[in-house]
């Protein structure tokens, strides 16, 4: 089974499932947020559901972008439902990109920060 379609099937409940370790989660943003300013344009590189991309969305504001790029469309539908809640309206900054890692389309010098986050 390919990595795009054990994701496919999975996406519903892992969107779903909660988050383990709070504590090290609401470290990490605090981190992250260290690094952002408003206006810069971010590739979130594998972004699933969007556990991230919601936190750094709000810290780079308006004027800034997020290119949330996933490989598999399921994880990007889960991310387009949380992106459409009411608590979410706010954020407007949040491009989708259903891409491989390997095959980006962004020009180079366009994007201020790269990041990601690699289950091991």
């Amino acid at each position: 089974m390919s990595d795009a379609s054990f994701w496919d099937k999975a996406a519903t409940s892992y969107a779903a499932s909660p988050i383990k370790d709070m504590q090290a989660y609401e470290a990490t943003l605090t981190r992250a947020r260290h690094y952002l300013t408003a206006n810069d344009h971010l590739l979130e590189v594998g972004c699933g559901s969007g556990a991230y991309t919601l936190h750094v969305a709000r810290a780079v504001g308006e004027r800034g972008q997020v290119h949330a790029l996933d490989i598999q469309a399921a994880m990007l539908r889960q991310l387009e439902a949380k992106l459409a809640r009411p608590e979410n309206q706010d954020i407007r900054n949040v491009r989708l990109v259903e891409r491989s890692a390997y095959d980006l389309p962004f020009e180079d010098g366009t994007l201020d920060l790269v990041f990601g986050e690699v289950d091991r």
